[in-house]
């Protein structure tokens, strides 16, 4: 697992786009849980953007909803570039 520091590096903009997916994976005709678990995830540092383009859902919700699809694509390319560690900071 690689962490990064969510206080530097992620934007409020990328922020509300995780709220939107997260709010938008209710409309997947799937269990979207543990998924959507992953971007909380993001929130506190930890890089599950490799996971969350890998995961299968993600060819249901390409099917479903192409719009979500690019959207989560986006937002785990921008992650990709961040700083990572292996330690998780846990004061920040």
């Amino acid at each position: 697992m690689q962490y990064f520091d969510r206080h530097e590096h992620m934007s409020s903009t990328t922020r509300r786009t995780i709220l939107e997916i997260i709010t938008d994976l209710y409309q997947i005709n799937e269990n979207t849980f543990m998924f959507q678990n992953s971007f909380y995830g993001l929130f506190d540092g930890f890089d599950y953007s490799p996971e969350i383009i890998k995961d299968p859902l993600m060819d249901s919700i390409f099917t479903q909803n192409i719009d979500l699809f690019n959207k989560i694509q986006n937002v785990c390319k921008e992650i990709a570039t961040y700083p990572k560690s292996k330690i998780h900071n846990t004061q920040i």
